[in-house]
């Protein structure tokens, strides 16, 4: 019996959107990229590189112990240094705040543009979320 172009629309729906999903998890190694900002956690340390042309801002923090701080974004290249393009920074687990069983790290990342006035600001662009390893 042919098939009906209603059954074949919805077929290859369904297969667009299986290789959305597959495309959309992580390699096999565990590294999250984002905007050319990749994250990974393994050997007890998150390794956040800038594949970007920009420098970045990152903040790396438990994903339980995230729900009990309240943090602002510094865009202050002085005060915290923002990755560069091409280098990478490593967060060693003893220097996180981890909550007691932690089992992931939320991976906040930004850059400072400034507004009408030329006064810097934060612009997130994302969050990158790491299961510990």
């Amino acid at each position: 019996m042919p098939k009906s172009g209603l059954f074949r629309a919805v077929g290859l729906i369904t297969m667009v959107g299986a290789f959305s999903v597959m495309e959309a998890c992580d390699d096999p190694s565990g590294v999250r990229e984002l905007n050319g900002v990749s994250a990974s956690a393994r050997n007890q340390e998150v390794v956040v590189s800038n594949n970007s042309a920009s420098p970045v801002f990152e903040m790396v923090i438990g994903r339980n112990a995230e729900t009990r701080v309240d943090w602002l974004p510094c865009v202050d290249a002085v005060a915290c240094p923002p990755i560069k393009p091409g280098e990478s920074r490593v967060h060693p687990y003893g220097k996180l705040l981890l909550d007691p069983g932690e089992k992931e790290v939320v991976v906040h990342l930004w850059r400072a543009v400034p507004d009408a006035s030329g006064i810097p600001h934060a612009e997130f662009f994302g969050p990158l979320i790491l299961p510990l390893r």
